[in-house]
C-alpha cells in the first residue's frame, strides 16, 4: 500500500502544523459507506522512549471470521516530539513504512488511537484515512484529552463524548469491570457505523480483534528490539 497523498513526515512542529492546516483539514469528511463484510486492516504503534524508537504492526484480516491474510512490520527512530495537537506525526511515518508490505487494499482501517476526538480533530486514524483515502476508525484504550466520562460497569454500557456540541466518540465497556475503550470515526465513516463495526469485532476480549492481534505483535517486536539493544551494549 502506498499513500495517495504524500507529504513530508517532518520533525518540525511548525511545518507539521502547516501540513495539517493546508493539506489535511480540507479533506476532512465523515460520510461514506463501509460494507458489513470484507477486509479490515488493524494497526497499532508502540514506543520505547528510552531507545527513542517507534514500532508498528499491521494485520490484514477478512471480516467476519478474522482469518489473517497479510502482516506488515516496521520500526524507526522516534521522528517527532510529543505534541498533543500533532500526535499523528509521531506515528504516521512508521505506519506508512509498515503498510508498504501490505499488497491488498482493505475496505477500512482500524487504528489504535484517536479519530476526530483528537485535540486537533485529526487523530492518527483520521490522518491515515485521509492520505490513503480509505475509511478509518480510531479505537483507543485511553483518552488522550478531555475528562474521562463515567461509563456503567456492565458489559455494553456506553457514554457519548461531545466536543462543542458534536458527538466525537463513544466510550464502551466491552467487559464487566474492565476499563472502557473509546471509539471515534476517523475518515469517511460516522460514529454509529464506527460503533457497529467495532462492537461486531469483539471476541471476548477488551479490544476488537483487528486491534488485539497487532497489539500482541507490536509488543513482541518492541520487546525483542529492546533485548537486542541490551545484548549489543553488554
Amino acid at each position: 500500500m502506498r499513500p495517495k497523498i504524500l507529504h513530508e513526515w517532518t520533525r518540525r512542529t511548525s511545518e507539521a502544523a502547516r501540513i495539517q492546516k493546508e493539506i489535511l483539514r480540507p479533506l476532512h469528511e465523515l460520510y461514506g459507506l463501509t460494507p458489513d463484510r470484507g477486509l479490515v486492516l488493524g494497526i497499532e504503534v508502540a514506543f520505547n522512549e528510552n531507545l527513542k524508537k517507534v514500532y508498528c504492526a499491521s494485520v490484514l484480516m477478512r471480516y467476519p471470521g478474522f482469518s489473517e491474510l497479510e502482516r506488515g512490520f516496521a520500526e524507526a527512530d522516534t521522528p517527532f516530539p510529543h505534541n498533543p495537537d500533532l500526535h499523528s506525526f509521531r506515528e504516521g511515518g512508521v505506519i506508512c513504512k509498515s503498510l508498504e508490505n501490505i499488497k491488498a487494499t482493505p475496505d477500512f482501517l482500524m487504528i489504535q488511537g484517536d479519530g476526530i476526538n483528537a485535540i486537533s480533530e485529526i487523530g492518527i486514524a483520521t490522518h491515515m484515512g485521509m492520505i490513503f483515502d480509505i475509511p478509518s476508525i480510531g479505537c483507543a484504550r485511553r483518552m488522550r484529552s478531555g475528562t474521562r466520562p463515567k461509563v456503567g460497569k456492565f458489559k455494553g454500557a456506553t457514554t457519548r463524548i461531545l466536543r462543542d456540541g458534536q458527538e466525537v466518540a463513544i466510550a464502551v465497556r466491552t467487559k464487566p469491570k474492565v476499563k472502557p475503550i473509546y471509539i471515534s470515526p476517523g475518515y469517511k465513516i460516522g460514529l454509529a457505523d464506527s460503533e457497529r463495526l467495532v462492537m461486531g469485532m469483539l471476541r471476548g476480549f477488551r479490544t476488537p480483534e483487528p486491534i488485539r492481534v497487532p497489539h500482541l505483535l507490536v509488543m513482541r517486536l518492541k520487546n525483542e528490539s529492546a533485548r537486542l539493544e541490551e545484548a549489543e551494549r553488554s
